[in-house]
């Protein structure tokens, strides 16, 4: 499923350590709550299920190009009746290109503007515009 309008709700985001604290930073400066994993010295290099486990705790909305892994991880806290507070994916190749920083930040911006982002338990892709580059 991708990003797309549905039901507006206030949203906090948390950035995987792949993706770029200046990311937060600029959604934090458009008043979305946002936080990066490389930015915060207790989930620098952690196991993905801690990351996870974190988000869950504060209510976060994870965001991850970790596609594989996230996958896998949401699979196994349905099987344990777990729930997250959602996972956005980002598509990996998508953040080699020139512009990506930009383009992941206008994605976020719109998805929790738009209301699109994952409710408790989903898993969704991150709709990206085309990047030049």
């Amino acid at each position: 499923m991708t990003c797309s309008a549905g039901d507006v709700t206030p949203v906090r985001f948390l950035l995987d350590e792949m993706l770029s604290p200046e990311i937060a930073r600029q959604l934090r400066s458009r008043s979305i709550d946002a936080d990066a994993v490389a930015a915060r010295p207790d989930l620098v290099g952690r196991a993905d299920d801690h990351v996870l486990a974190v988000a869950a705790t504060e209510g976060r909305c994870l965001v991850t190009a970790n596609i594989a892994d996230f996958a896998a991880l949401d699979a196994t806290w349905r099987a344990e009746g777990r729930e997250h507070a959602g996972i956005l994916l980002v598509a990996s190749g998508l953040l080699l290109r020139r512009g990506s920083l930009g383009a992941v930040t206008s994605a976020l911006n719109e998805c929790a503007t738009g209301g699109g982002t994952p409710r408790p338990g989903e898993i969704r892709f991150l709709g990206l515009a085309k990047v030049s580059g």
